[in-house]
This record gives structure tokens, C-alpha cells and sequence, in this order.
């Protein structure tokens, strides 16, 4: 249940887009995505699920993802990928039934540019 007002929404949106706020931002995504509490209560499961996911030679959706990642506009940032590409790959193990669909890279490309991968993953497993 929501219990923020419109004007609530409103004002958080505006300070999270806000570039006087950008020390805080990390954390105020971490906090109003879930993502904080879903570090919280399942430590050490994104390790876990990268573990599997690196295991399995070909996940049946590493090659789409592989494609959608090559037409990202960070597509020369090695680093960059590779940080999506893990994301990516870990969220389709962890929700199977959704696996992954085209168009996902964007979202996380977004994400990454606001948060780094360590809070991405959070902002992105949460359900």
C-alpha cells in the first residue's frame, strides 16, 4: 500500500533528480526501490546467484542478452557491460518464469548511470 501523497511523490522525485542531492542519490534509490531492505534480508544471495549463473556455460538467455548489450550506447565500455551482463544474467536465474526480455539493458544501463552495480543489483532483484 502506498502511503505517500502525489505531492509526496512529486517532491521525492524532484530531489532524486536533483544534482544537489547526488552524495545522497545512491542511497535514496537503494531506500524508495526496496532495494535496501532486499540487501538486508538476503545477504550474500546476489554472490550466491552470480556463482550459478557464471556455472552454467549457456543460460538460455545470455544470447539475447549478448545482443541487447552490444546496442547499448556503452557498448565500448568494457567495464560497463560487464557490469550489466552480470546483472543482467543474475536476474534472469533469479526470476526464470520473466527470464529476460529485450529492452531489459536499458533499464539497467539507466540504473548504472545513477547508481554503480553495487546498489543497481539491489534496485534490479527486488520483486
Amino acid at each position: 500500500m502506498n502511503t505517500m501523497s502525489k505531492k509526496d511523490i512529486q517532491m521525492l522525485k524532484a530531489l532524486l533528480l536533483s544534482s544537489t542531492t547526488k552524495k545522497y542519490r545512491k542511497e535514496l534509490w537503494l531506500i524508495c526501490s526496496g532495494g535496501k531492505l532486499e540487501k538486508i534480508n538476503n545477504k550474500g544471495y546476489y554472490e550466491k546467484i552470480s556463482k550459478i549463473s557464471s556455472e552454467i556455460p549457456s543460460w538460455n538467455f545470455s544470447v539475447q542478452i549478448e545482443k541487447d548489450l552490444n546496442r547499448s550506447k556503452y557498448k565500448n565500455d568494457i567495464q560497463f557491460i560487464n557490469k550489466a551482463r552480470k546483472i543482467l544474467n543474475n536476474f534472469s536465474l533469479r526470476c526464470p518464469t520473466i527470464g529476460y526480455c529485450q529492452g531489459f539493458n536499458f533499464i539497467v544501463e539507466f540504473i548504472l548511470t545513477v547508481v554503480d552495480d553495487e546498489v543497481g543489483k539491489y534496485i534490479i532483484y527486488n520483486k
